[in-house]
């Protein structure tokens, strides 16, 4: 599952093309579509939002929600995450940024299922990395880059 909030939402508030940022329950209502169709009991959590993972583990209905342990306030805020990193912003450090992001997306893609908005590239590239044969993802939003 992956939850992209943070500067994104900044980013489609500007935009006539990026997807609105979807609240967590609106993504675990498709996790829990995913247990039912395939039997997912365990969801990995990759997020830049602070508070998805309480509020995933609220709606998980009985499933395991599992997450990087890290400090995610350091990668919200209402300016775009690169320039703050650039700037120095006390808690986005590049490395950590960069460290989560990538263990984010490998961890991802080492998952059986893939729930996401596929409106930012670390759920593409996730995506792209996991092995064929895993079923089709849910979406919560239909995008022209991504197949049906």
């Amino acid at each position: 599952l992956h939850v992209r909030h943070g500067d994104s939402c900044m980013h489609a508030v500007m935009s006539t093309f990026r997807p609105e940022c979807a609240p967590v329950e609106t993504y675990m209502e498709r996790v829990r579509e995913m247990g039912q169709r395939y039997g997912a009991r365990a969801v990995f959590l990759a997020t830049d939002d602070p508070n998805a993972l309480e509020i995933a583990q609220r709606e998980a209905g009985g499933m395991r929600i599992m997450s990087l342990e890290f400090d995610r306030a350091a990668l919200s805020g209402d300016w775009f995450l690169e320039f703050r990193t650039q700037e120095g912003d006390r808690g986005a450090e590049a490395g950590e940024v960069a460290r989560s992001a990538t263990l984010d997306v490998m961890l991802l893609s080492e998952c059986d299922y893939f729930v996401g908005t596929f409106a930012s590239h670390l759920s593409r590239l996730a995506y792209e990395r996991s092995e064929a044969g895993v079923p089709p993802p849910l979406q919560l939003r239909r995008l022209p880059m991504v197949p049906p």
